[in-house]
């Protein structure tokens, strides 16, 4: 292959890596939010995940305003994700946020554990000892049960998250490699044979990278089978299409097998015309798993 083909694959994957990472790190960031009434303000960061095992995560809301602490009460108002969403103010569990050691406006409260996996959402409510409510947090909460999104997340080790994240970019570059090889693949015997090879181990990378070791990760991450999407378990875009992705690519290495496994281009099931389109858009299905997807995972 020539080296202009592989220094433009590497240029090419890099630059798929980068826009993943850049949206990665944008996700789930924390946010402030807050909830102004005539009696005080009501100010909370929302960060949506706790990674951590048996752990209880932290929920703080500070509120400011002329009554004095001890004049009212803050309550944290969950909900796991598993019960019935109807009449809200039944089904969420009140667990009380009493005023922090430390602060002088800060209300926290350590939320009891619960396993991987699992998501709830929640709100804060302040109210006069007799019950008479003074704010919600987010102020629509209850009216239109816009709450907060929180999940629970186990940590996987090191070492199985670059290998998993290994496979996937050697998957990603093997495929742009792919990519280049496509448009000049002729009946020619040599462009057949090395696009076949890259068929061949984008398709053996996105198997232990999106398969074997991914399901091996979300097991830790997210607790259950591992197998995050269809046809089984949890629906999780992401994981779907990843998995769709990867059974793309073991069709395609079959409709290749002369090529792949014999070096014969007449045991193909396919023609070089739909060879060359099968793989241009195998390349986008990897594309769209590191970058499109994360908007929605």
């Amino acid at each position: 292959m020539r080296p202009w083909k592989v220094i433009s694959a590497i240029i090419l994957t890099l630059a798929v890596l980068f826009a993943s990472r850049f949206i990665q790190s944008h996700k789930d960031r924390p946010i402030e939010i807050t909830a102004k009434t005539s009696a005080f303000t009501m100010k909370h960061t929302a960060s949506f995940v706790h990674a951590g095992k048996d752990t209880s995560p932290l929920f703080t809301v500070r509120v400011s305003g002329p009554k004095a602490p001890g004049a009212f009460k803050v309550f944290l108002m969950y909900r796991p994700e598993m019960e019935v969403k109807e009449n809200i103010g039944v089904n969420f569990i009140r667990q009380e946020a009493p005023l922090g050691e430390d602060a002088l406006d800060d209300y926290e409260v350590w939320l009891t554990p619960y396993a991987a996996g699992k998501k709830l959402d929640y709100y804060f409510r302040a109210e006069l000892p007799d019950s008479t409510l003074l704010a919600i947090l987010p102020e629509n909460a209850e009216s239109n049960d816009e709450t907060l999104p929180f999940r629970f997340e186990g940590i996987p080790p090191a070492w199985l998250v670059i290998v998993q994240y290994g496979f996937m970019v050697a998957a990603l570059f093997t495929a742009s490699l792919l990519l280049f090889s496509a448009f000049g693949l002729t009946a020619n015997t040599p462009t057949i044979k090395l696009f076949s090879k890259q068929v061949l181990w984008t398709t053996v990378f996105l198997v232990l990278g999106a398969g074997l070791f991914h399901i091996w990760l979300a097991r830790i991450v997210h607790d259950g089978l591992g197998w995050g999407g269809w046809p089984i378990g949890k629906f999780s875009l992401v994981d779907t299409v990843a998995q769709i992705a990867m059974l793309y690519w073991i069709v395609l290495t079959i409709l290749l097998k002369g090529s792949v496994f014999a070096g014969r281009e007449s045991c193909n099931l396919v023609s070089v015309g739909t060879a060359r389109m099968l793989g241009i858009v195998g390349y986008i299905l990897v594309v769209v798993i590191l970058v499109v997807l994360q908007f929605l995972a």
